[in-house]
């Protein structure tokens, strides 16, 4: 994935202890939450579907972000730090694998329902300054006046990127159909 896709991102299912039971449906939850939280911002998310053949499995975080096509990777781990606490640690990844930001968060865990709810906010909102930070800056550099602006051109990108490989592209059609959407908006 090439800079122009730091709007594009996959959350990847978080870490667990083995073995815990509750941990490893927290885990799942937490995950698929921030998936639907970060889904309601203009940022392309990987849908649940999309991340779980990487679930369980040791793949580097560049070949996960390849086979995505994605140019954000976010990771956490939940772990039981005391019998009544857990902490949720996310690191948020270039395509290239390099560590942009983190955070950590520990919590009661008397509440699962309250630290899912919590964490997933401060997730949501570390998550969207750090990523919109980014999006700001290639959208400058790339001559976008709007954050909006860009988001599109990357999403008529994607789609003619993908009308290109089923065979399905028609430059005549495209355009004039990307300008009728712009009319109509």
């Amino acid at each position: 994935a090439d800079a122009l896709a730091a709007g594009r991102i996959a959350i990847l299912y978080f870490d667990h202890d083995q073995g815990d039971t509750t941990l490893a449906s927290m885990a799942a939850g937490l995950t698929e939450d921030l998936i639907d939280q970060l889904a309601r911002v203009p940022l392309d998310v990987i849908t649940p579907n999309g991340v779980k053949p990487f679930r369980g499995r040791a793949v580097p975080p560049d070949s996960i972000a390849s086979v995505l096509g994605v140019g954000s990777l976010v990771e956490g781990t939940l772990r039981r730090v005391a019998p009544d606490s857990l902490r949720l640690t996310v690191r948020l990844r270039s395509a290239r694998g390099v560590q942009m930001d983190a955070g950590a968060f520990t919590r009661s865990s008397g509440d699962l329902l309250g630290l899912r709810d919590e964490a997933v906010e401060e997730v949501a909102r570390f998550l969207r300054e750090r990523l919109g930070r980014e999006i700001a800056l290639t959208a400058q550099r790339t001559g976008a006046r709007s954050t909006e602006g860009w988001a599109l051109v990357q999403s008529a990108r994607r789609i003619w990127e993908e009308a290109l490989r089923i065979g399905q592209a028609d430059p005549e059609g495209f355009w004039a159909a990307a300008r009728q959407g712009v009319r109509g908006a």
